[in-house]
């Protein structure tokens, strides 16, 4: 995993922050570009990161009050 990436999720993770990541379409047939994305979703699937939408991601701030 790229230290950029760990670095930015260890900081989102002390500060209870939210995380979001664009990879643009033209990723997808750049095989490098590609695999850091499964990359990192899977170190953040291993690091028990909260998935959601922006929908859901509003409808929790909703639910929670923050």
């Amino acid at each position: 995993m790229p230290e950029l990436i760990s670095k930015i999720t260890e900081t989102g993770k002390k500060v209870v922050g939210i995380l979001t990541l664009l990879w643009h379409p033209s990723c997808i047939i750049r095989p490098d570009c590609w695999n850091l994305y499964l990359r990192t979703l899977k170190y953040l699937k291993e690091n028990n990161a909260w998935f959601g939408s922006v929908r859901t991601v509003g409808k929790y701030w909703i639910y929670t009050g923050l």
